[in-house]
């Protein structure tokens, strides 16, 4: 930054950025044939030709007009049509982007106007596509100007997870954001005019876990990115200079069982939004420390949620899992229920519905807005030269209309220009604002320094002022130059600030008087000292000096050259020595003693008995005048710690020990006490190894091998048994605690018991109507003996998809509603009682293949 005053002090005040969005995202395309057009002054519901669970994205020109519209794998026009070339964008011959959270995104090639970027995501459910990126590239000049596929199946990176998003750089670039699986790093691919460089920028992320899904969001004013994980929100903060993503801290991390899934800034920057699939949230982020943003959660509505976006109206939408309509957000920007939320406020078309995803938007700025504040302070000028901060520019208009970079003025007041700075590809509104004011000062100052009452005749260092926090160029009466002077004679000394040739010069005088000769008084004594110890003081002053009067500090003194004084009473006392040579010279020195007090050494302990493994908590009884206490234990430990008011230690073996205690003290002796310990063993249990049996079998005795006195014991087992002996008849994890008496030292072991009769479930399942494999059901159900049985299964986000509870059922054959679900993992929990009342369960994951 440039900045063309000359003899004046420029203060930069404050910088603030407005941006305009284009029109990109004006139309939306996503769920089973869903669309948005927010081209008119409200909103309209409008149907396109694309199904897909969760990956999708949308591009319009930048009058708002739709281009086209994708799901990853195939691309349609604006007509509604499959573009020339759009299909099969990945090259894998299967859609792998539709069930990934942010699957695909659009983004304008830079340096072209017809040219578009279009990425696609790999989901956990493609299996050995998982996390791959792919790249293709549309054409609008072609096909008569719907536009046709050029390049596809461009393979950019692999191992990533389901979050994608884009941003615009200050470099007529743009970022693509990514998150790696494997190294727990940001990546940020730099494209601009020459392509996409294939050397990301790097930067460390947080986050743990397994699953992969979750979002990733930038805010409106490219500052800050917030993303969602299996164990949490993370906020981060941006720099659309160099890509790098910075000083991560953690949102919210209250939510691992139910995770977040979708992220969404509001328009303002100042709120933040998450959702489950059960909840959405809403953080206020103006409140800056991250702990006051967590404290700051409020539940906007429990409702069934997807992704969350901002639209182009300024309001947000949520995704509603195979419902006609979407959640709205009227009011983003305000905190808590003011928000303005409405459940299914934007109802879509008949035969359309929203699936788990919304369009993954690329956040792109097309201008900004700069403004700057400048203050001046000027001295004696008649006149100023304010310039524009940039230059070259275009356009410049002053607040009194002039139009040229530059402003000649003659009295205070406000002064601004608005102006130009043309770029390629984001032009930059500059607003300057100047505030001018004159200042006065006085034209002449008298310092008067007097030393006829000391004894020292060392240089005198005489300071010029700073006029207002300036500095100026100092002329002193001798010719020297510079603001400092240093003199050793009585005079009268003057010193010229020069200010400015339009002004006058300001002086300022000192008026010396001098001693004739430098006399040192003083004395040396120790610092620290015990009650009672005598303390003397060795006089070290000049041999001139012949009286002397010494203060101790406590009401006493004396008047002798090299006294001796024991303080009654500790304490810090201030000792001064007031020295004359015949009353002509006087001079006067002072130091400080600190008296300490012999303190009686204690030593109390929360308890004296315990059990082998416990700990003893000591207190010791000191003052602030102990250094250091050395701890020795007589089973072999000896440690030294500082002053410490608690010290804890453990025993681990039995018997009964002394504790010795000795405190090193400042001043006074060393003082030292004694405490002894009594250590009870704990009781030796053994179970046995684990072991195993079946239902209906033969019990298994449990009991102790090792021999103990019952009478001295007692014994408590984890099903409340308190005997000695435990018959168990069903798997299951046994402990047993022996306590003995008469402290309670108690010892616990643990032994498993396995069932080894299992029902038979398969892991896989294929439904596709080849007739082999084609239901999830178990093949074996152990019917003997059974009175009930149910089986229930899940997807991902917890939604019950089939449940039965008839033996004779075929089994799941992989759909929700008529609607072929994805392939991918599922979740099964089977129930099974039995006539003699016990009861079996089992969970675990069915893969669904297609």
């Amino acid at each position: 930054m440039r900045f063309c005053f000359t003899s004046a002090t420029i203060l930069l005040l404050s910088c603030c950025c407005c941006l305009s969005y284009g029109q990109y995202d004006n139309v939306w395309a996503f769920g089973n044939f869903a669309g948005i057009n927010f081209n008119t002054s409200s909103p309209v519901p409008v149907t396109t030709q694309m199904s897909t669970n969760e990956g999708s994205a949308s591009i319009s020109a930048p009058s708002g007009k739709l281009l086209f519209y994708t799901d990853g794998t195939t691309v349609w026009d604006g007509n509604n049509n499959i573009m020339p070339n759009g299909t099969n964008l990945t090259g894998t011959g299967i859609n792998i982007t539709a069930s990934t959270t942010q699957g695909t995104l659009i983004v304008p090639a830079p340096g072209s106007i017809t040219q578009y970027y279009v990425f696609s995501l790999g989901n956990r459910e493609s299996s050995i596509y998982f996390g791959k990126l792919y790249y293709s590239m549309v054409d609008m000049a072609l096909n008569n100007g719907l536009g046709a596929v050029i390049t596809k199946g461009r393979l950019l990176d692999s191992f990533l997870t389901e979050q994608m998003t884009a941003v615009t750089g200050n470099e007529c670039n743009i970022w693509l954001l990514v998150l790696s699986r494997t190294d727990k790093i940001f990546k940020a691919y730099n494209i601009d005019r020459s392509g996409i460089n294939a050397n990301p920028v790097v930067s460390l992320r947080m986050g743990e876990g397994l699953l992969d899904y979750g979002s990733i969001d930038v805010s409106p004013d490219r500052n800050k990115v917030a993303f969602t994980w299996i164990d949490g929100l993370f906020l981060y903060n941006f720099d659309p200079d160099f890509g790098k993503i910075t000083s991560p801290s953690i949102v919210d991390r209250s939510n691992r069982d139910n995770h977040y899934y979708g992220i969404c800034f509001s328009p303002d920057n100042t709120k933040l939004y998450a959702t489950s699939p059960s909840q959405l949230v809403q953080f206020d982020l103006s409140l800056k420390d991250t702990s006051a943003v967590t404290a700051s959660k409020a539940a906007i509505n429990a409702q069934t949620y997807g992704a969350v976006r901002r639209g182009p109206d300024g309001k947000v939408y949520s995704a509603n899992y195979l419902q006609s309509a979407l959640h709205v957000i009227n009011k983003p920007d305000l905190a808590g229920t003011a928000c303005a939320f409405v459940a299914n406020g934007f109802p879509l078309p008949t035969g359309t519905q929203s699936l788990w995803g919304l369009p993954n938007l690329a956040t792109i700025i097309t201008s900004r807005t700069i403004y700057r504040s400048q203050t001046d302070t000027i001295f004696c000028r008649k006149s100023l030269l304010l310039n524009a901060i940039d230059t070259p520019g275009i356009n410049y208009i002053w607040n009194n209309s002039t139009t040229l970079q530059e402003l000649l003025v003659d009295s205070p007041g406000v002064y601004w220009v608005s102006y130009t700075i043309n770029s390629p590809c984001m032009p930059t509104q500059c607003v300057d604002t100047f505030h001018v004011f004159w200042d006065s000062i006085p034209r002449s100052k008298y310092t008067t320094i007097t030393n006829s009452g000391s004894c020292k005749a060392d240089s005198i260092a005489m300071q010029a002022s700073n006029l207002n926090g300036i500095d100026y160029d100092y002329t002193w009466e001798d010719g020297s130059i510079g603001k400092q002077r240093k003199i050793n004679q009585t005079g009268i000394y003057w010193v010229n600030y020069h200010i400015d040739s339009s002004c006058e010069y300001y002086v300022d005088t000192f008026i010396i008087t001098y001693p004739l000769k430098d006399y040192e008084l003083s004395f040396e004594a120790d610092t620290l000292a015990c009650v009672g110890d005598p303390v003397t003081f060795h006089n070290t002053s000049d041999e001139l000096f012949n009286n002397f009067q010494w203060s101790y500090g406590d009401g006493h003194g004396n008047t002798t050259r090299n006294p001796q004084y024991s303080y009654t009473s500790a304490g810090t006392y201030e000792v001064k020595l007031i020295g004359s040579i015949g009353g002509r010279c006087v001079d006067s020195v002072i130091s400080y003693i600190t008296v300490d007090s012999v303190f009686p050494l204690g030593l109390q302990t929360d308890r004296n008995i315990i059990c082998v493994g416990e700990s003893v908590n000591f207190f010791p009884n000191t003052d602030s005048n102990t250094l250091t206490l050395l701890w020795q234990f007589d089973d072999g430990e000896r440690i030294t710690t500082s002053n410490v008011t608690r010290y804890q230690y453990a025993y681990a073996y039995s018997g009964t020990f002394p504790v010795q205690l000795m405190a090193y003290n400042r001043a006074c002796p060393d003082t030292e006490i004694t405490d002894t310990v009594e250590v009870y063993p704990l009781p030796y249990i053994d179970l046995g190894a684990d072991n195993s049996i079946c239902l209906y079998g033969q019990p298994i005795v449990l009991k102790n091998k090792v021999a103990l006195q019952d009478d001295a014991y007692h014994y408590q087992w984890n099903t409340g048994d308190t005997t000695a002996t435990l018959q168990v008849y069903h798997y299951g994890n046994y402990s047993l605690t022996i306590t003995q008496k008469p402290i309670g030292c108690s010892n616990t072991e643990s032994i498993d018991i396995v069932k080894d009769c299992n029902i038979d479930i398969p892991n896989t399942f294929t439904p596709n109507g080849d007739g082999i494999n084609d239901f999830f059901f178990p093949r074996q159900l152990l019917s003997e003996g059974m009175a009930a049985f149910s089986l229930h299964i899940y997807n991902r986000w917890g939604v019950k998809l089939y449940q039965t509870t008839s033996t004779d059922d075929i089994g799941w054959d992989g759909r929700y509603r008529r609607i072929d679900q994805p392939m991918g993992v599922y979740i099964y929990h089977i129930d099974v009682l039995f006539k003699n009342g016990n009861k079996e369960a089992y969970t675990g994951n069915v893969t669904l293949i297609r």
